[in-house]
């Protein structure tokens, strides 16, 4: 009588160290891009903490003349009357 070979896949050590090299160029590759795009997400942060601090002078300004117009509306109004 002869034996059925079971079936399976045999995996040499050289392979699976190839397939670990490849990982870890990948794991690499993906290191060096979240470092970037932290890098790029900072440099984002900054520009838009400017853009808000740069913003808040015109909304006081407006304020300003704002109530600078209904003052010298109403001492219109009172030189008139």
């Amino acid at each position: 009588m002869t034996t059925i070979p079971e079936p399976g896949v045999t995996i040499t050590l050289s392979r699976i160290y190839e397939k670990l090299t490849r990982v870890e160029a990948v794991a690499q590759r993906v290191a060096a891009d979240v470092k970037a795009i932290k890098s790029a997400q900072h440099d984002h942060e900054e520009r838009l903490r400017e853009l808000e601090e740069n913003r808040w002078p015109w909304k006081v300004l407006g304020g300003l003349v704002a109530v600078g117009s209904l003052i010298v509306g109403a001492i219109a109004l009172i030189l008139k009357s």
